[in-house]
């Protein structure tokens, strides 16, 4: 139920994003999303990996009964950019909202 999605949310959020590291953690400005969830944090933490930088980003959102949590490892000009991640951000925000509104007896 809503109240159960809530405090997964709250749950999940705390862990993907522990307190002693909230300093390191930022939302850029390209993942600054309305969205349509009930409740959302986006935010992204540089790292390097093979001494290639990038950004891994964490999507957590709450739609009614219905908790999402998305990643991505976010490169500058390969792999997974920004702008795809925010693309895909955006779609599965659109499609968990949409679930949402369906009634559990519906199609």
């Amino acid at each position: 139920d809503e109240s159960a999605a809530r405090l997964a949310y709250e749950t999940i959020v705390a862990e993907a994003f522990p307190a002693e590291y909230a300093d390191r953690w930022y939302t850029p400005p390209e993942l600054e999303i309305g969205g349509r969830s009930d409740q959302m944090k986006i935010a992204c933490l540089s790292g390097s990996i093979n001494g290639m930088s990038f950004k891994g980003c964490r999507t957590i959102a709450q739609y009614s009964d219905m908790v999402m949590y998305l990643t991505g490892n976010v490169f500058e000009d390969r792999w997974l950019t920004m702008e795809q991640f925010r693309r895909l951000v955006e779609r599965v925000d659109a499609k968990m909202y949409r679930a949402s509104q369906l009634s559990p007896d519906g199609p």
